[in-house]
């Protein structure tokens, strides 16, 4: 009797030890089960420029843990992404409601409980176009939003998961000017001024606007040619101002470049002088320049005061010299010359009352 009741005993020890192992194992493979899901922004880090519109994905990988509920709040920096759209995975269950999104506050707000089961293993639960409106660094997080955590459920109970946060990068555009105006130039002629640009490239532009000035501030519109709107090659533009043979004295231009979205640009100023170009003989040399500057006077001259002028093509003085004249000097050399960087320059040369303006190129 008394090894009956031990063998009882004893199976019933057995029983309660293999119980408590299966619970135990049973706890364990829910615990792995639950420590394998996944919440996570994919990709991790995007590294994109301003204007860049772009993907990023919100997957579950649930390992082996049914899944039927999400409450997803991702917030991102509104100031550098804004949401395009957002769409729900493919093969889920009807969700609760639709993604949403606030591009104010900067939030994707997504609501999803199922009467199935969500897809096992891996699965995308939505995707959202991003565009990338500043500049800067916008972490994409999950957050809670009015007292509610952001949690993946089964039968109505959170299931723990890893939440691994995603990272935009947003660089400043570099993005190519509308037009890349390769010159600007004109010359006079008894016909009047004749003007030409170059452009190496056109993106949407719509058209050049040409426009005189007689004082260099105060510029009036004389024709609109059309520009090109798209080009890989380099486009001659040219327009002959006939009005001009008409006018004396020195006469400014400039151009007007207008896209097609309304916004525009204008280009430097030339100018040009139509007596000057009636009289010949004056010559600087070396053009280009460097750090030395000659003027040749012309064949004859019976001048006995010179002033010269060095200026921007905008009119800013950035030479002056007065000086008397020896009775048969042909050479004006410039000394002194300030350091300036390469580019187009106007001289102006006064000799008595003849007015000479020259275009030179500093190296």
């Amino acid at each position: 009797m008394k090894n009956y009741e031990h063998n009882q005993t004893s199976r019933y020890k057995d029983n309660i030890l293999m119980k408590t192992v299966f619970t135990f194992l049973a706890l364990f493979a829910f615990s792995l089960a639950q420590a394998q899901v996944k919440l996570l922004v994919a990709p991790a880090e995007k590294v994109v420029t301003e204007g860049d519109v772009f993907t990023l994905e919100v997957n579950v990988e649930t390992g082996t843990q049914p899944l039927d509920g999400a409450n997803i709040f991702l917030a991102f920096n509104p100031a550098v992404l804004q949401v395009q759209s957002a769409t729900a995975g493919s093969g889920l269950p009807v969700p609760l409601s639709p993604v949403s999104f606030d591009n104010t506050t900067g939030l994707v707000s997504y609501a999803y409980g199922a009467f199935s089961n969500f897809p096992s293993g891996n699965f995308n639960l939505f995707t959202i176009e991003v565009k990338a409106t500043g500049s800067g660094v916008s972490v994409l997080s999950f957050v809670s939003s009015n007292g509610i955590d952001t949690e993946l459920s089964y039968s109505g109970q959170p299931v723990p998961a890893e939440q691994v946060n995603g990272k935009a990068t947003s660089s400043p555009s570099s993005a190519p000017l509308p037009v890349t105006l390769l010159y600007f130039k004109g010359r006079s002629t008894a016909a009047g001024n004749q003007l030409s640009w170059a452009t190496a490239t056109e993106d949407n532009s719509s058209h050049f606007v040409v426009e005189r000035s007689g004082n260099g501030s105060n510029f009036t519109a004389i024709a609109t040619l059309q520009a090109a709107g798209l080009s890989r090659q380099q486009i001659l533009y040219t327009y002959a101002d006939k009005a001009s043979a008409t006018l004396t004295g020195t006469h400014y231009y400039r151009l007007k470049q207008v896209d097609l979205d309304g916004t525009f640009e204008y280009s430097f100023m030339i100018a040009l002088d139509n007596q000057a170009a009636a009289r010949a003989g004056i010559i600087a040399y070396p053009n280009p320049f460097t750090d030395a500057l000659t003027l040749a006077l012309p064949r004859g001259t019976t001048a006995e005061t010179a002033e010269v002028l060095l200026t921007t093509l905008e009119g800013k003085i950035l030479y002056q010299a007065r000086m008397t004249l020896p009775d048969g000097e042909k050479n004006i050399v410039l000394t002194g010359l300030p350091v300036i960087s390469a580019g187009l320059y106007l001289v102006r040369l006064q000799l008595d009352e003849e007015l000479y303006l020259l275009k030179l190129t500093k190296r």
